[in-house]
């Protein structure tokens, strides 16, 4: 049922490559599309996902800096988001991107503090 629901929100290319399916509901193969989420997710990511994303990521992620007047939660918020789409940078590497967005009085506040990325 999950993967029909999600199917009504297709549009364009993906509703037209999703045609035949839900008149084959009944069919119960396995690796049938609509018979699990994880293979219908999986077929529409290869199809139709950014096979960049990771690479776009990381390059959002290495000039991600407060803006002037902006708020230390926007770029925390900002920062997580495309730390979840990068994968596993490990704890050094993502306390440095996060220390290089930082402007040097937020900079000068942290060094007092931990260094565990949990705590930042």
């Amino acid at each position: 049922m999950r993967v029909l629901y999600a199917i009504s929100f297709l549009i364009g290319r993906a509703a037209k490559w999703n045609e035949p399916y839900p008149a084959n509901f009944t069919n119960q193969d396995p690796n049938y599309l609509l018979t699990s989420w994880e293979l219908f997710e999986s077929q529409l990511f290869t199809l139709f996902g950014d096979p960049n994303e990771v690479r776009k990521a990381e390059a959002e992620l290495d000039f991600l800096r407060i803006k002037e007047g902006g708020h230390v939660f926007l770029y925390i918020a900002d920062f997580r988001n495309l730390v979840s789409r990068i994968g596993d940078w490990g704890e050094k590497a993502l306390i440095h991107h996060f220390r290089k967005g930082l402007p040097s009085g937020i900079l000068d506040q942290l060094a007092s503090h931990p260094s565990r990325i949990d705590s930042l």
